[in-house]
């Protein structure tokens, strides 16, 4: 066999193998494509089961929190309540008892209203050195209470702005895990 005839049958050797070869590589290549189209379907389903089942923790932590806020609005609302009615009654008894005092300060004074001089500077020193320290003690009781529960409000207010606050970084971290997921 001369050199181009050995060359020529080497040539049909290797042109029969290519394309036995080539077929192979198109079905590999069929089949690979068929896996990664089954793969990202999957995939696409785990990711849309993942932002689902997210949403859904967030609703519900959004719901606890709201029901939590709403809880403490209504104790503290109902607490207030009390104290008020509470230092209203003892204001009023209060109230009453200076009355009383009054009242028998005045019966006292309109016994012994003959003319002296000595006992209407008794009576005003009575009510400069009892009656005006206790009302203003009575004053500052009332005064420091309220003071606590307008404090109170305030710190309520700031909850509700931090549970706020913490809905939208659980929402923001929601969409960021949703991102890397996908």
């Amino acid at each position: 066999m001369s050199e181009n005839e050995l060359l020529l049958a080497i040539s049909d050797i290797v042109g029969k193998n290519t394309k036995a070869l080539e077929c192979r590589i198109d079905r590999v290549e069929a089949s690979l494509i068929n896996k990664i189209d089954e793969v990202d379907a999957r995939l696409s389903n785990k990711i849309d089961e993942v932002d689902a089942r997210l949403s859904n923790k967030i609703d519900e932590v959004d719901a606890r929190l709201s029901n939590k806020i709403d809880e403490v609005d209504a104790r503290l609302s109902n607490k207030i309540d009390e104290v008020d009615v509470r230092l209203s009654n003892k204001i009023d008894e209060v109230d009453a008892r200076l009355l009383n005092k009054i009242d028998g300060v005045d019966a006292r004074l309109s016994n012994r209203m003959d003319g002296v001089d000595g006992c209407l500077t008794n009576i005003m020193l009575r009510l400069e050195n009892i009656i005006e320290p206790r009302l203003s003690n009575i004053e500052s009781c009332y005064t420091s209470t309220y003071d606590k529960y307008r404090d109170n409000v305030e710190k309520v207010e700031t909850l509700e702005m931090n549970v706020e606050v913490l809905q939208s970084v659980v929402k923001e971290h929601g969409v960021k895990l949703a991102a890397l997921t996908a």
